[in-house]
C-alpha cells in the first residue's frame, strides 16, 4: 500500500460534488404500498452485528487502495464500531459512534479532520435505515438510470433526503440527496456470496469529477449477543 495512494483517496473524499437531481415520486401499486416500510426496513440488518469486508477505493486517475473493514453495527441503539485495516492487519483507523464520536486510533493519513465522521456516515447509510420519518412510498427512478422501481422516501430533519429501491433479495439500491435535492451517494447490493442475510457485494459511490467508489466484499457476518 503506497502512502502516495491512500493521500489521494482522502483528498478525493473530501472533494465531492453531485451531478443527479431528486427524482419524482410517483404513486406505487397497492400491493407494495401495504407492505413498504417493511419491505424498506428489511434490507439493513437487525440486532446487533460484526462484519468484515474486503473493500476496494477506487478514486479518478485510475488509482486503488486494497483494506479490511471491520464494522459493529447495533441497530436499536443506533451504535457503530468500525475499523480499518491494512491486507495485513495493521490497524489503520478505528473509531466509534454512540451519542458521540470516538476516534481511538488515527494513523496518517487516516487522522485527517472529518475522515472518520465521514466513513461512519458513510456506514450507517450503508446498514441503518435512515434516522427519519417515512416521508413517502411510491416509484422512484433509481440512480443508475434504470426503470423506476418501487420504493421508500425518508427525509431528516437536515434536510437530507434517502431513497429506498428494496428490489427483490439482496439486490437493492439506496440513493442520498442533500437538501438542494443533489446525488451525494448511492449504495448498490448485490446477493453472490451473502451471508446470513447480507449481500455479498456492496457498491458505494460518492457522486461527482471529484468523487470516489468503495467496493465491498463480504467475508464474513457474525450476528451477537447482548
Amino acid at each position: 500500500m503506497k502512502r502516495l495512494g491512500l493521500t489521494l483517496l482522502l483528498a478525493f473524499i473530501f472533494v465531492t460534488a453531485a451531478c443527479s437531481r431528486l427524482p419524482e415520486l410517483k404513486p406505487a401499486a397497492g400491493d407494495f404500498k401495504a407492505g413498504a416500510p417493511q419491505k424498506c426496513r428489511a434490507i439493513f440488518p437487525q440486532g446487533k452485528w460484526q462484519i468484515t469486508h474486503a473493500i476496494e477505493a477506487a478514486y479518478p486517475g485510475g488509482g486503488e487502495t486494497l483494506l479490511m473493514g471491520v464494522t459493529v453495527i447495533d441497530a436499536s441503539p443506533r451504535t457503530i464500531a468500525a475499523a480499518l485495516m491494512t491486507v495485513e492487519g495493521v490497524v489503520l483507523l478505528q473509531a466509534s459512534l454512540d451519542k458521540t464520536l470516538t476516534v481511538q486510533r488515527a494513523l496518517p493519513p487516516f487522522d485527517r479532520e472529518g475522515f472518520a465522521a465521514g466513513l461512519l456516515a458513510d456506514i450507517r447509510l450503508m446498514f441503518m435505515e435512515p434516522d427519519a420519518g417515512l416521508v413517502q412510498t411510491g416509484t422512484i427512478q433509481a440512480p443508475t438510470g434504470a426503470d423506476a422501481k418501487p420504493g421508500c422516501r425518508y427525509q431528516g430533519d437536515n434536510g437530507m433526503i434517502t431513497d429506498i429501491l428494496p428490489g427483490d433479495g439482496n439486490d437493492w439500491q439506496i440513493a442520498h440527496y442533500n437538501p438542494r435535492g443533489s446525488l451525494v451517494r448511492t449504495v448498490s447490493a448485490r446477493p453472490a456470496g451473502g451471508q446470513a442475510g447480507l449481500p455479498g457485494r456492496m457498491r458505494l459511490t460518492a457522486s461527482g469529477p471529484g468523487g470516489y467508489t468503495l467496493k465491498l466484499k463480504l467475508i464474513d457476518a457474525v450476528q451477537l449477543g447482548d
